[in-house]
Parts: structure tokens; C-alpha cells; sequence
């Protein structure tokens, strides 16, 4: 059996956020609460910080970019605030 390294492999980084998000998910499902859930989003985060870090990608200059991708983009009935701000400047 193959040992995971998730701290030098991004594979197996990748694998454990997969993992992380189905127990986001389960404790979503059993109504565990938002302190279970909230648990669980921070180790998404974190790992996905992790993987960043391991690849060299600058999640703040990421970010920058997606964020203006999606500023350019027209999306009809969407509830995210980066599209409620373009239409009230339409």
C-alpha cells in the first residue's frame, strides 16, 4: 500500500481537500451545525493554501486575475455579489 505524503505531493494535496469537502459536505447534510461546517471550510482553505504554496501560485495575484475575468463576464439572475455590483452600475 502506498504511503500519502500530502505535504510534498500535490496529488495526494489535492486528494485530502477532495476529502475534506466530502466531510464539509456530510456535516452540511446531518445538520451538524455551523461550527462543524465552518471547521471543515478552514481545512478546504488551508490545504488549498498548502497546494498553492507547494506550486508556486500566488493565490492573491489568482484571485486578482479571476476576479476581473468574472467582472467582464454577463451572468442573468446570479446572486453573487461581484454580479448584483455590475448591475447597479449598469
Amino acid at each position: 500500500m502506498r504511503k500519502h505524503d500530502w505535504k510534498t505531493d500535490p496529488q495526494d494535496r489535492i486528494n485530502r481537500i477532495y476529502e475534506e469537502v466530502t466531510e464539509a459536505a456530510k456535516a452540511l447534510r446531518l445538520g451538524e451545525g455551523k461550527y462543524a461546517v465552518g471547521e471543515e471550510l478552514y481545512d478546504i482553505i488551508w490545504n488549498c493554501a498548502e497546494l498553492a504554496n507547494q506550486l508556486g501560485i500566488d493565490l492573491e495575484r489568482s484571485a486578482q486575475s479571476k476576479e476581473a475575468k468574472l467582472r467582464e463576464r454577463t451572468w442573468s439572475n446570479c446572486p453573487c455579489a461581484i454580479c448584483q455590483a455590475a448591475e447597479d452600475t449598469e
